[in-house]
């Protein structure tokens, strides 16, 4: 059973109890992403995601993992087009620790400067390592050209030339700007009490304060059209791109049902007919890719 409190400073924390586990997984989900980002500013979200794990007022990045591995727990992030998601998995003991220092992050990171290139220089590899991957950059020229116009249409790690330009300040602009109570969602699952847990995030995150202005979008256009980029690859990759629900339409779970049926899994028509039964490729498949527009 689910259960939804919000705190008094707007932040919505959201449980599930499994009681049979001993462990137990917590989100956090920050409505920032690319979407907040101007042109001029590709890659800052991703950024910031980097940078919020390189030191607080109390501890440096190695104290913050070393933190984390001493509870036996899982803990990292990472960040989509519509939001960026924080996680740890732990000891259901531990759960107190994991929110301690989650809400130290979120509270008292001072982004120091010292890390910034080397966590420039660390998504610069991460962007080189997608353009080798085919695949991967078929879905970053997909989605560049079906919403040209709109920040949904930019990569997530962003625009190499613009990251380089980025500062500490644009960082922290960024961060104190798309990081308030009203954006953010605290969830758990596991061998959790509700009550319990609301109580422990109030005491880890009861100091951020600030509401988010309204969002001034550019509308979400999808274009149509053929792009071809030639890659010194020995295969064809290509990709077919449809308007479809946004995550929060009641018809979404039609839309899943559909993407099962279609391209989900082994059994679905396109793997069946199309790799099994004639062979002509190796990997083929669909996704059902839903966003807030």
């Amino acid at each position: 059973m689910y259960r939804k409190t919000i705190l008094e400073n707007g932040i919505r924390v959201v449980t599930e109890k499994v009681p049979e586990m001993r462990s137990i997984a917590i989100g956090i989900m920050v409505d920032a992403g690319p979407q907040d980002e101007t042109p001029e500013q590709s890659g800052l979200a991703h950024l910031v995601e980097h940078l919020i794990f390189q030191g607080t007022g109390s501890r440096d990045a190695k104290q913050i993992g070393r933190f984390m591995d001493s509870a036996g727990g899982n803990f990292g992030a990472f960040t989509t087009r519509d939001y960026t998601i924080f996680y740890a998995t732990v000891l259901d003991d531990h759960r107190t620790y994991a929110l301690e220092l989650l809400g130290d992050i979120f509270l008292n990171s001072i982004f120091p400067a010292e890390s910034l290139e080397i966590e420039k220089n660390a998504i610069l590899q991460e962007i080189e390592l997608g353009r080798d991957s085919p695949e991967e950059r078929l879905n970053t020229l997909l989605k560049k050209h079906s919403w040209s116009s709109h920040p949904l249409g930019r990569p997530t790690a962003g625009n190499p030339e613009i990251l380089k330009g980025l500062t500490r300040e644009d960082a922290i602009y960024f961060f104190y700007e798309n990081y308030l109570p009203d954006r953010i969602i605290i969830s758990a699952s596991g061998n959790v009490d509700h009550d319990d847990f609301v109580a422990q995030v109030r005491d880890s995150f009861w100091r951020m304060l600030g509401a988010s202005p309204p969002r001034n979008r550019p509308p979400l256009v999808h274009q149509g059209g053929v792009v071809i980029e030639h890659m010194p690859v020995s295969q064809v990759y290509f990709s077919i791109g449809l308007k479809a629900y946004p995550y929060a339409n009641p018809d979404r779970y039609g839309m899943h049902i559909m993407n099962n049926i279609l391209g989900g899994g082994i059994s679905s028509r396109l793997f069946r007919h199309i790799r099994d039964q004639r062979g002509m490729v190796y990997q083929i498949g669909s996704e059902y890719h839903a966003y807030r527009d």
